[in-house]
């Protein structure tokens, strides 16, 4: 990979551009020695506001960086096609280092095949509108624990869509919210409503660090609100990571995801993802009954995948009855 930078005083790196030839990034800690710390507006989108030529603009390769390379260089593998600038529709997934500090304004703008986006564990300075457009966006990893002040607040206020955040020991998925002014007077008095039970959930902060009980409280709301698929979700990350989960709360999400088995098993089919199923699976949370309305929902779907996982868990469970 090939980098624009900045530098400021205190030897601190401002990132803005970045080249190479795969979707998926990986920013370093440092450029020369140096630590990124910033992510500059419009870095990792498609906005050409940079040539490389401005005053204090520099380049370095990835491969050495401890050593300025020259900038034709970087125009001939540009012009050849080696490389090409990582950002806008062409990025799926990248990987900011713990040295960050600043996400710039209209970072990410317009990525609309971002798919997911992994953070360091200090608190982050979040630009307007840094996530812009980026309509694939679904999945937060933060590298730290749930219990550390994070940007995670930030991040999901600029972000209405439904939403998955990892931390290292514990999992939450936020629903979909939507905004609109209503006109409630003839001289331009308009009203702002808030639908959906996201907008709620994304307000369960206390000094800039997550509180689960809260998170867990709202719930009961969201079951008059939110369709099946969504609160399934919500419920299976809580079990699979159950990060300060109160016994009446567990108790709530399983009697809702046992009752809703074929919602939740649809909602795996739909995301192509078998890892929330196995995982509470291996928890002893269903029974053979569930797992056969499993089967039929992958035998309709006809996802080989899926129903070679069914036979192997309904495998597993006769082969353990029977030792016992």
């Amino acid at each position: 990979m090939w980098f624009w930078y900045r530098e400021n005083e205190q030897g601190e790196v401002s990132l803005l551009k970045i080249f190479g030839n795969l979707p998926v990034v990986t920013v370093p800690e440092s450029i020369m020695g140096h630590p990124i710390v910033e992510l500059a507006p419009y870095c990792f989108s498609e906005k050409n506001i940079y040539t490389g030529k401005e005053d204090g603009v520099k380049i370095a390769a990835a491969e050495n960086l401890t050593f300025e390379d020259e900038s034709d260089t970087l125009e001939k593998e540009l012009e050849s096609g080696m490389i090409r600038e990582l950002s806008g529709e062409y990025i799926t997934e990248v990987t900011l280092p713990d040295s960050l500090k600043k996400i710039g304004d209209l970072c990410f703008y317009q990525c609309r095949n971002l798919e997911s986006i992994s953070i360091g564990g200090p608190e982050l300075t979040i630009g307007s509108d840094a996530f812009m457009n980026c309509r694939r966006l679904h999945t937060f990893t933060l590298r730290t624990e749930a219990k550390n002040r994070t940007g995670l607040r930030q991040i999901l206020l600029q972000r209405n869509e439904a939403t998955d955040v990892y931390f290292e020991d514990a999992a939450v998925h936020f629903p979909e919210f939507s905004e609109h002014y209503d006109l409630i007077g003839p001289a331009h008095i308009f009203e702002l409503n808030i639908e959906g039970e996201g907008f709620r959930a994304r307000q369960c902060f206390e000094s800039g660090v997550f509180q689960f009980e809260n998170y867990d409280r709202n719930f009961v709301q969201a079951c008059d609100r939110e369709p099946a698929c969504t609160l399934c979700r919500m419920a299976a990350l809580r079990l699979r990571f159950p990060l300060n989960l109160r016994a009446e709360d567990r108790e709530r999400y399983e009697i809702y995801l046992l009752s809703h088995v074929e919602e939740f098993c649809e909602e795996c089919i739909r995301q192509k993802d078998l890892s929330l199923l196995e995982a509470l699976s291996s928890q002893g949370l269903f029974e053979e009954k569930h797992f056969n309305i499993c089967m039929e929902k992958m035998l309709q779907a006809k996802w080989i995948q899926g129903t070679r996982m069914i036979l192997l868990i309904k495998k597993r469970l006769a082969d353990e009855v029977r030792d016992c």
